[in-house]
Order: C-alpha cells, then structure tokens, then sequence
C-alpha cells in the first residue's frame, strides 16, 4: 500500500519546468538513480521518502548487490521485499553514529554501485560534498536523504522535495486503501498560481489634460 517510484511518477510534477527533451521525458526515467550522480529527496517524514528510496534501488539492485544506509533503524525488510529488492541483493547497515557516519557512507559508496543513505541532522557541508565527490568519482549512484533541513546547494543533480501524499480508495470514510501516491517539486522552482489565484492586471492610469 506504500507510495513507490510509480505514485510519484503518476503526478507528472518532474515534466513541468525542465529544459529541451527533459521537458518530455518520462518522470519515471528522470528519477532513476544514475552512476556517477547525486540525488537529494527531502522532507518530512511521513512522505513517502523511505519507500521512494527503496525503488529507486529496484533497479540497480538487477545487476549487483545495493546498500541502505539506516540512520533511524526503521527499515522493515518486508517493504524493501515489496518495493522490488531480491533479499540477496540488499544490504542494510545501520549506522545512528554522526561521528562514523561520513566513513561508513564512504566505504558503502566504494563497495557497492547504488546507494540510498539517510543523512543525519547537522552533518558538516565539506563532509557531504566529499562524498558527492567520491560517488562522481567512483561512478557510483548515490540518493542521499537528509533527515533534517536540505542538501547543500550544487550537491546533487537533482533535489526533490516530497510536497504532499494522498491515500486513493477511503472516499467515503471506509473502503480498501489502494495506491498513495505523492507529489514532488524542486526546491528554488516557484510554480506560476493557477489563473483563477492570478492577481487581475492594473487599470490603464488616465493623463490628467
């Protein structure tokens, strides 16, 4: 019943905004974790993230083993068996240590092609932006979480927000919960306001003779 990569890729939300072909592209491929890149998805929780991040690793994880890096010590296996992932192909370290968790990240991002890690709250910009170096570096594809406030600016290639999450089924009060999907935007990007919110435009002033 969790929101994967296909609920946040239904709302269309990654198409609005982007430049040349990327302006037509699938959201789906846009998401896609990439070697060698670096992808921020911020926000509460309670959005979806987790999930979202599980997906993302389906993927990858077809042609070699993928790491989640645990900072809260949440994950449930099941929902990584939901989101896709064969058992054999994911490997889970938690590590709630600020002091070791840079090191950790960094042997994870050397050992493994893809990479989902929770950031914890208030880890140190030249920490992260060496780790965004060491994933350019190793080609390694990493999706790093942060669990408080954002990413640095110019640290991934692609910052998400999760902006609001829907249950689809309950209409009525009761009934089968079905998809949930979410919704996404960038951070820095303001969306023009429907017409109906538009302020209408001024009234031409009159020369006074």
């Amino acid at each position: 019943m969790g929101q994967g990569l296909a609920g946040v890729a239904h709302q269309g939300v990654l198409g609005r905004g982007t430049r040349g072909s990327a302006a037509s592209a699938d959201p789906a491929a846009l998401l896609a974790l990439q070697p060698g890149r670096v992808l921020g998805l911020e926000g509460p929780p309670g959005m979806g993230l987790t999930r979202l991040g599980l997906s993302l690793l389906a993927a990858p994880a077809r042609h070699g083993p993928v790491a989640f890096l645990d900072v809260q010590g949440w994950l449930c296996p099941a929902a990584a068996w939901e989101a896709g992932l064969a058992p054999e192909r994911l490997v889970v370290v938690r590590c709630g240590d600020k002091a070791r968790w840079a090191q950790v990240a960094a042997a994870l991002c050397e050992g493994v092609p893809a990479v989902y890690a929770e950031v914890p709250a208030g880890m140190k910009e030249p920490l992260l932006r060496r780790l965004g170096a060491l994933a350019r570096s190793r080609g390694t594809a990493l999706a790093l979480r942060p669990l408080r406030d954002g990413l640095p600016g110019g640290l991934a290639h692609l910052r998400l927000r999760a902006q609001e999450v829907a249950w689809d089924g309950p209409d009525a009060g009761h009934g089968r919960l079905g998809r949930r999907p979410a919704r996404c935007g960038r951070p820095g990007r303001r969306r023009s306001p429907p017409p109906w919110r538009r302020a209408p435009p001024a009234a031409p002033r009159r020369r006074s003779s």
